[in-house]
């Protein structure tokens, strides 16, 4: 009996069900990944400090250099980095009702724009001159320097109302479709110091090689408001309750990285994995809303969301590793 309890236990048998039981557990959403964790070290397997809170009700960013995963359908090749968030209004919405928030989402934007526009039109013209331009871009984060309203008045003359939304547009960025998925736990499950992907995500990619200020852009096209401002911050100390005074601004619209070597979104990925949130040297974004539905043209409350690093995700996953290894195929 001996030797035969040895056999089984040597054979891999036991790790590869218990594998399998937590894959079972989070893809099915019969468990939370936290729930679905605690099967793990039951089995004597060593599992890795979990970096951040992730509570359901909670926002998070993430990032991580992207490897492909054909079973999630995405058909992004290696020089990807896939940003994603969990949001409270997401995580247990249906498909339509994810799809009608980017929709108000983006319609509030246009009203707000035009609100805008409308309020620095202070000679009611329908144009906007060149005191009235700078104080407009001024307003949104948009360099408004003598240059860049010279720039713009010279290439369109007095602006329109048409020509201020195209130029919001310049600097924010098109509406991008988003993708949505609550299978993504499997890429980073295992990993020391790095908790999965769990509930159900919004996702996008950036190119590897990007500036790294285009990854703003992303984060305001993923979250499911509209946004005055999005901004990069990034730890100055131990910083557990997320206050802005212990945090500088890292990244903003327009500007390169004040952080040597930081200059793709490749390095934001790779810098982020090293610190947790709440660390010295971790990021936060800062994102100020449209409020009212961008009627009034105003702001918000300010939000501070935790910008959380991970590592390369395995292009294949954990279960089907162990298969091959144990099994053959």
């Amino acid at each position: 009996p001996r030797q035969d309890a040895q056999a089984f236990w040597g054979s891999g048998f036991p790790l590869f069900m218990c594998a399998m039981a937590f894959s079972r557990a989070v893809l099915a959403r019969q468990a939370s990944p936290v729930r679905a964790w605690s099967i793990l070290p039951r089995a004597g397997l060593h599992v890795g400090r979990r970096c951040s809170s992730t509570s359901g009700d909670q926002a998070e960013f993430t990032i991580h250099p992207y490897r492909d995963r054909p079973e999630l359908g995405f058909e992004r090749s290696s020089e990807f980095c896939m940003v994603t968030l969990r949001h409270p209004d997401l995580v247990n919405a249906t498909r339509n009702r994810q799809l009608e928030m980017y929709r108000t989402k983006y319609s509030d934007r246009v009203v707000y724009v035009d609100a805008l526009f409308k309020k620095y039109d202070k000679t009611c013209t329908g144009f906007l001159n060149a005191d009235e331009l700078r104080g407009a871009l001024s307003s949104i984060r948009v360099p408004s320097t003598e240059f860049r309203v010279s720039e713009l008045l010279q290439r369109h003359g007095p602006i329109s109302l048409e020509e201020f939304r195209n130029v919001v547009t310049e600097a924010w960025g098109r509406a991008r479709e988003v993708d949505f998925s609550c299978d993504l736990a499997e890429m980073h499950a295992g990993m020391a110091g790095h908790f999965p992907l769990n509930h159900c995500r919004a996702i996008l990619f950036v190119g590897r090689a990007s500036p790294v200020h285009w990854t703003l852009r992303s984060l305001r096209h993923i979250w499911p408001a509209a946004l005055v401002n999005v901004q990069v911050m990034r730890n100055t100390s131990e910083n557990p309750n997320l206050d802005p005074a212990l945090m500088e601004v890292c990244m903003k619209t327009y500007a390169r990285s004040g952080i040597p070597g930081l200059l793709t979104t490749l390095d934001l990925a790779i810098a982020a994995a090293k610190h947790s949130p709440t660390a010295k040297g971790g990021f936060c974004v800062r994102l100020v809303p449209v409020a009212d539905g961008g009627k009034n043209a105003a702001r918000g409350e300010e939000m501070l969301v935790p910008l959380r690093g991970l590592p390369e995700n395995r292009s294949v996953g954990l279960v089907t590793q162990l298969k091959a290894r144990f099994w053959g195929h």
